[in-house]
């Protein structure tokens, strides 16, 4: 298995499927417990054994994360890329999150602004971490494409209201650009396979998707159905 978080996108998508990312968090923005007992290398084990292409972990305190959910999760050994998910602005951040054991990095467009994004690319490059960079709106997509040709993630949620409020995958749906070669993510407040069908249509490479997961009573089952919904997409 590829621990390059593009490349296993792309490699699901040869296959004719959307790349599902599952997500692992603490807790909801208002508190709601998601891992009920669980262990992080429970969870990840069963995501991989599911069928998902890649993991995120959320490290944000806000979600009831830290580094060493992250650590966890590396440790476990399943064999997939890892994503962590924080409000990650500086450079030592960046070197902790390769330490913990991640192979990509969540990098925020409109927290960081533009050219503290374009210093965090570089850092995140020198540091063999691959960028992943949230967006929400269309101008900032035209931003983004003027210092950055890789993965661009549409958040469905406003991380200004802490992920509560959100257009849900109507975002996502308004803003993909077909002619733009890159890899395509839809993130945040996908709701089931319905969603992920549109969103296969519409012409994303891949989902990420974690609270959906983590509240279902059966993980593994629920997990199954989604990355079966993610196959519908077209052979290129």
């Amino acid at each position: 298995m590829s621990t390059s978080l593009s490349r296993a996108i792309r490699e699901r998508n040869n296959q004719g499927s959307l790349a599902v990312i599952a997500e692992l968090k603490g807790r909801r923005s208002e508190g709601v417990d998601l891992i009920r007992g669980r262990s992080a290398a429970e969870i990840a084990r069963v995501y991989q054994s599911a069928g998902a292409a890649a993991l995120s972990v959320v490290t944000s305190r806000w979600f009831g994360g830290s580094l060493r959910l992250l650590e966890e999760v590396a440790a476990a050994g399943v064999g997939l890329p890892i994503l962590r998910k924080d409000l990650i602005a500086s450079e030592r951040a960046i070197e902790k999150t390769k330490r913990a054991g991640a192979s990509a990095v969540l990098l925020i467009l409109p927290l960081l602004g533009l050219k503290r994004l374009a210093a965090m690319l570089q850092a995140a490059r020198e540091a063999s971490l691959e960028p992943f960079v949230e967006v929400a709106t269309r101008d900032e997509i035209e931003q983004v494409r003027h210092i950055y040709d890789g993965v661009i993630a549409i958040n469905n949620s406003d991380i200004k209201t802490g992920e509560v409020q959100g257009e849900g995958v109507d975002r996502s749906l308004n803003l993909i650009d077909r002619a733009d070669p890159r890899l395509w993510i839809s993130a945040s407040r996908i709701a089931g396979p319905d969603d992920v069908r549109m969103l296969a249509a519409a012409g994303f490479n891949g989902i990420l998707i974690g609270t959906h997961l983590l509240l279902a009573d059966d993980l593994a089952r629920q997990t199954q159905r989604i990355v079966a919904a993610a196959r519908t997409r077209g052979t290129p």
